[in-house]
C-alpha cells in the first residue's frame, strides 16, 4: 500500500466515486465532515486543500484530507468549522500516522476534533472531550420520553415557554429550510451580535465562512447538505439552528435565537419541538459538538468522544508540546479552574485586550 497526495482540482471522478464507496463500506465514518462534497465545498473558498489516498493497487483503503499551512503543516479542512477530523479508513486497515505525514510532505498535523478516538491516533491526543448527542435511533417519541423522564423541570420549562410564546407572539411552527437566504443572514447576525456583546472572538463575519455556509445550503444531495432548523412564532423566526448533515447524522454548527424572546427559553423549545415534529428528517443522531453549554447536557441522550492533539515528526517539539498541553488541561479540570476562569472573564469584560492576551474566545 502507498499514499498518493493530490490537490482537490487534480482528483478525478473515479477517485471521488471510490471515496463514496469507502464511506459506504465504513459506516463508523458517516458524517458530513468525511464526505467528498464537504472537501470540495471548502476548496471553493480556501486555498491549499489536499487529500492523501492510501491505495493498494486499484483499491482505496484510507483518505486523509487536510489544509496545507505554512508549507508543511496540516490543519483541518474547514478550520474552525470542522467538528469531526481524522483519517477515513476501511475496517481492518492499519494506519501509520508518521508515514502518512512523510508521504504528504508534512512535518506536523494538529487536530482538535479527532474522530474516532482510536489507536494509533489515540496515543497522540493531549485530551479527549465528550461530544453530546441527541439519539433518535429508537424513534423520536422514545427520545422525547427519555429526556422528559429524566427531568420534569425541563418538561415544565418547555411547555411553559411554548404556551407563553403562543399567547404573546402567535402560532408556533417548526421545520427545516435549505433555500431561504434570509434565515441564514438572520442566523449569522444574531450569533455575531451575541458574541460581540460579550467581546468574544468568532468567525461569523469572515467572508470565507459566510460564503461556505451559503454553499452548503445550496447542496441538494441527501448525503451532504446544510440546512436551518427553525422555530417561528406568528410567522417570525425566534430560534435558528444551522446544521450540516449527512443521511443519518447532523451536526449543530450555530445555535441562536432572538434575545428579545429569551424569557421563553426559545432554544430549548425549538430543539424539542423540532424533534417531536420530525424536522430532522431521517437523521438518527444530532451531534452538538464539544463544549460546556448547559443545553447539551439537558438534551443529550448519548455522546461520542473527540480528541485534541498532534502528530509531529519532531519528537522533541512533540514531547514539549504534549507536556505543556496536558498540564493545561489538568489545570482546567481542577478545582482552581472555575474561579480563575471567572476572574479572567471579568477582567476581559473590563479590558477586552485581556481576551487577546489569554487567547480567550
Amino acid at each position: 500500500m502507498q499514499w498518493q497526495v493530490q490537490s482537490v482540482d487534480q482528483i478525478g471522478a473515479e477517485r471521488w466515486s471510490q471515496w463514496w464507496d469507502l464511506l459506504d463500506d465504513s459506516p463508523e465514518f458517516e458524517s458530513p465532515y468525511f464526505t467528498p462534497t464537504y472537501v470540495q465545498c471548502v476548496a471553493r473558498v480556501l486555498p491549499n486543500i489536499e487529500v492523501a489516498f492510501l491505495v493498494d493497487g486499484s483499491r482505496l483503503n484510507a483518505v486523509f484530507a487536510f489544509e496545507r499551512m505554512n508549507g508543511n503543516v496540516a490543519g483541518p479542512v474547514g478550520r474552525t468549522l470542522a467538528d469531526y477530523q481524522g483519517v477515513v479508513c476501511r475496517p481492518g486497515t492499519s494506519i501509520d500516522p508518521s508515514a502518512m505525514l512523510r508521504a504528504a510532505g508534512l512535518v506536523r498535523w494538529t487536530f482538535n476534533h479527532l474522530f474516532p478516538v482510536s489507536q494509533p491516533l489515540a496515543s497522540q491526543c493531549w485530551t479527549v472531550w465528550a461530544s453530546p448527542q441527541m439519539d433518535f435511533s429508537k424513534g423520536r417519541q422514545a427520545f422525547i420520553d427519555e429526556v422528559y423522564d429524566r427531568s420534569a423541570h425541563l418538561k415544565k420549562t418547555v411547555r411553559t415557554g411554548q404556551n407563553r410564546m403562543k399567547k404573546a407572539l402567535g402560532t408556533l411552527t417548526t421545520g427545516s429550510d435549505q433555500g431561504e437566504s434570509d434565515l441564514l443572514q438572520r442566523t449569522l447576525q444574531w450569533k455575531s451580535d451575541q458574541y460581540e456583546s460579550q467581546h468574544r472572538k468568532h468567525p461569523f463575519r469572515e467572508p470565507w465562512v459566510r460564503e461556505l455556509l451559503k454553499h452548503w445550503m445550496q447542496e441538494t444531495d441527501d448525503r451532504f447538505r446544510g440546512e436551518i432548523v427553525y422555530l417561528k412564532a406568528g410567522g417570525e423566526p425566534v430560534a435558528l439552528h444551522y446544521c450540516l448533515r449527512s443521511r443519518h447524522v447532523s451536526h449543530f454548527l450555530i445555535n441562536t435565537y432572538d434575545f428579545d424572546c429569551s424569557r421563553y427559553s426559545p432554544g430549548l423549545v425549538s430543539m424539542l419541538m423540532a424533534a417531536e415534529a420530525g424536522a430532522y428528517g431521517d437523521v438518527q443522531r444530532v451531534d452538538f459538538g464539544k463544549g460546556l453549554e448547559s443545553y447539551k447536557g439537558r438534551l443529550a441522550t448519548t455522546e461520542t468522544k473527540v480528541g485534541e492533539g498532534c502528530v509531529d515528526l519532531n519528537h522533541t517539539r512533540y514531547a514539549l508540546n504534549q507536556t505543556l498541553q496536558r498540564s493545561r488541561y489538568r489545570f482546567l479540570r481542577s478545582h482552581w479552574a472555575d474561579p480563575v476562569r471567572t476572574l479572567a472573564r471579568r477582567a476581559a469584560d473590563r479590558v477586552p485586550a485581556v481576551r487577546t492576551l489569554l487567547h480567550m474566545r
